[in-house]
């Protein structure tokens, strides 16, 4: 591996080029190091482009990349190590920035204050990142963001969740809202309620994985539920999880009604047989008609007597392609005759089901063959699947005899 390094140098002499490029010519890998050389990627392009496929190792230290070093370096196939150490940020023109680290890194520490000059950010997503002792800091880099349209946080959150939520309130433009893994305390659902009606264009939000704490007072839970209403353009939504968000889930049903939009709902661990009720009676009266996928997992809460007056109810969903209705193994629920007459009823009225998933579904060799009946009829018989059985990683044992 040819070891080049670089220091002091923006633009090399044509004689040096040539030579470099006699260099390149006979080399199958090369690690570069750039040390106060500011745009000599960009200067000395067309030779480093005409070789990009060797280069493995990148490491820079200057002050910042310009766009079309940025290109070049990510227009390299084979590059294994890229280091970057800035003494400064730009207002550079990245629109897009994406961090996914291991082990929970504390990278928002690291990143110097110039960070906040990325004023064209519009799409920023961190997962598993630690920002527990940094959400302060976090927030002050995110309320310069203002053209933001997509925003992902997926991380475990911790106490001081709202400064992240209330640095997002200009962001007028934001499409695309994803928390994940967090608690919301009483400071973060009023932040949350105060800062979600600002985002008239969003389409898409995901709270998976998060969970109202028992500390928020249901007044104020209702308060975020209601606000969803407003969302008007939504395509996406997905409740936060748990008793907090069971208790206002009477609330936060009708909301729906205003989503005319609505293609994928999830509401996981947060229903009982009477909210289940007014979901389906919403639907019934053609409210969920563009809806695409319906995700009601592990709501251990509804009883068969729930569940049997859900699937009487539920109708006028058109597009509806994928039911999700499973249990964990440990709350397996064994169907009455009549319910599991109610649930093949009710795929029989939902014209565009392809994919039912209800694991945890104790099914009988009668129940399914009532559902296999009712298929044969059905406008998607050659699509249509049922699964409703565990993966074991069973290993399996192989006899001498039975070759």
């Amino acid at each position: 591996m040819l070891n080049l390094e670089v220091r002091n140098t923006e633009q090399l002499e044509e004689d040096d080029l040539n030579t470099l490029l006699a260099i390149f010519a006979v080399t199958e890998q090369v690690k570069l190091t750039l040390e106060d050389s500011n745009g000599f990627l960009e200067s000395n392009q067309s030779a480093i482009n005409m070789y990009r496929g060797i280069f493995r190792e990148i490491a820079i230290f200057c002050h910042h990349l310009r766009r079309e070093e940025e290109e070049l370096i990510i227009s390299m196939p084979f590059l294994e190590s890229l280091q970057l150490t800035f003494t400064e940020v730009p207002e550079l023109s990245l629109k897009q920035l994406s961090i996914t680290a291991l082990n929970e890194l504390d990278i928002v520490g690291k990143l110097p204050d110039g960070f906040s000059n990325l004023l064209f950010m519009e799409d920023l997503k961190m997962k598993n990142v630690n920002i527990r002792d940094d959400c302060i800091r976090y927030a002050s880099f995110i309320q310069h963001f203002t053209k933001l349209k997509c925003f992902h946080l997926k991380c475990r959150g911790s106490l001081n969740f709202s400064p992240i939520v209330e640095s997002l309130a200009s962001c007028e433009d934001m499409e695309n809202l994803c928390i994940e893994g967090w608690a919301f305390y009483p400071d973060d659902v009023s932040a949350l309620a105060s800062t979600l009606p600002n985002f008239k264009k969003l389409k898409f939000l995901d709270f998976t994985g998060t969970h109202i704490d028992k500390s928020v007072k249901k007044t104020a839970a209702e308060k975020l539920v209601e606000v969803v209403g407003s969302l008007v353009y939504l395509e996406v939504l997905k409740f936060p999880q748990g008793a907090g968000m069971k208790s206002v889930s009477l609330s936060a049903i009708p909301q729906l009604q205003k989503l005319p939009n609505l293609k994928v709902l999830s509401m996981q661990i947060c229903l009982d047989d009477s909210s289940i009720y007014e979901l389906a009676k919403i639907a019934k009266e053609g409210n969920l008609q563009a809806l695409q996928q319906l995700n009601l997992n592990v709501n251990h809460d509804i009883t068969d007597s729930g569940w049997r007056s859900f699937f009487l109810n539920l109708d006028k969903m058109p597009h509806l392609a994928d039911l999700i209705v499973s249990r964990m193994y440990t709350h397996n629920l064994k169907p009455s005759a009549s319910t599991m007459l109610a649930f093949v009823q009710c795929a029989s009225r939902l014209p565009s089901l392809l994919t039912i998933n209800m694991c945890g579904w104790l099914l009988d060799t009668e129940d399914v063959q009532l559902f296999e009946t009712m298929k044969q009829e059905h406008p998607q018989a050659k699509c249509l699947s049922l699964n409703w059985k565990w993966l074991e990683p069973i290993v399996p044992i192989i006899k001498e005899d039975t070759f």
